[in-house]
């Protein structure tokens, strides 16, 4: 007899953490008053707004080619060595950006501080990619989800946000 799935609430556990954890990251960067530079290329305007989502999506197609390629040639070890650098490069630079974005809360004026705590939580999630493999990476990767959700839902501009949502 075949197992069927039967959808419980448990199972929402994971974006719900992912959305909290979103929240507050996006409560730091609302608090602190940071002013971050442009990450579209284009302005938003109707025009730019759809070269922004095409852009977006053109990345997005890439990187997903390019881990489709690598199974099937059944280069595992490459994909979890792409993944593992992906993870540990994200970690950092939003580690980086919430650590500065608490220190300015707490006024702090230390970017070696936050240089340093980045690091040190870089290093972590390279030990958790690399070594353990255990359910530590599952939640890194929730809270890599929210973190990095606030953030680019803070600097993309909303009618592109919209228009990457669509493509």
């Amino acid at each position: 007899m075949r197992e069927t799935f039967r959808v419980r609430l448990i199972y929402f556990i994971p974006i719900l953490a992912s959305l909290l954890f979103g929240v507050l990251c996006a409560h730091l960067l609302i608090a602190s008053s940071m002013v971050f530079p442009d990450v579209t290329p284009f302005p938003d305007t109707p025009i730019g707004s759809i070269g922004n989502a095409f852009y977006f999506v053109v990345l997005v197609a890439v990187g997903a080619t390019f881990l489709l390629l690598l199974l099937r040639l059944k280069s595992y070890r490459l994909i979890l060595i792409f993944t593992g650098f992906a993870l540990t490069a994200v970690s950092f630079m939003l580690s980086t950006l919430y650590l500065s974005a608490v220190l300015l809360l707490l006024d702090i004026p230390s970017f070696e501080a936050s240089l340093f705590g980045s690091t040190l939580i870089s290093c972590l999630v390279c030990y958790a990619v690399f070594r353990e493999r255990s359910k530590v990476l599952n939640f890194i990767v929730v809270f890599l989800g929210g973190a990095t959700g606030a953030f680019l839902g803070w600097v993309i501009p909303t009618l592109s946000a919209i228009l990457i949502l669509c493509f």
